[in-house]
């Protein structure tokens, strides 16, 4: 395992996570920081190639899909890290988080305008309420997020009501 590029995807990890903090708090997106972790994460993947659970452990690849997640602002780059993390599922299941092929997934899809696959994002709507994105084949999404290891959709949306993000107001560049 690669502790120096674990210990390095934490921090920016943690940093990621206090621009997403006062997103969910003041409503201000500081959108240089996700770049910047983006343009790290890249060069870490031209390098290494997907920073998998085997490169990097668990926690490790969970920081790298994380950060991935919030690269919203390059679709091609969340396309890219998508194929290699499903590629390496194929060769290796261990060294994927099936969960986060599914959010990235939906993320993508989000993203493109397109129903969610697995109902994993949420947004907060024009009456400030916070709801999911439209999901393809509703009826049979807990088929799809059980092959996932993700809890039913129903748990899924009564969990998410106590995570309620506040309207975008600023976004720092």
């Amino acid at each position: 395992m690669n502790t120096k590029l674990a210990t390095e995807l934490q921090k920016m990890v943690d940093s990621d996570q206090k621009a997403i903090q006062k997103r969910q708090k003041k409503g201000v997106v500081n959108v240089r920081i996700l770049k910047l972790n983006t343009k790290r994460l890249k060069e870490i993947v031209a390098s290494y190639g997907w920073p998998s659970v085997s490169l990097v452990g668990k926690e490790g690849s969970k920081n790298a899909w994380l950060l991935v997640q919030h690269a919203y602002h390059d679709l091609r780059f969340q396309k890219k890290c998508l194929a290699l993390m499903s590629r390496a599922a194929k060769k290796n299941p261990e060294d994927i988080i099936p969960m986060h092929i599914a959010f990235l997934t939906d993320r993508i899809r989000v993203n493109e305008g397109k129903p969610q696959k697995f109902g994993t994002q949420f947004y907060t709507n024009k009456k400030e309420e916070f709801t999911y994105w439209p999901v393809r084949d509703i009826k049979n999404v807990d088929k799809r997020r059980a092959a996932y290891g993700i809890e039913p959709f129903a748990e899924y949306v009564e969990a998410a009501k106590s995570f309620q993000l506040a309207p975008i107001k600023t976004i720092l560049k």
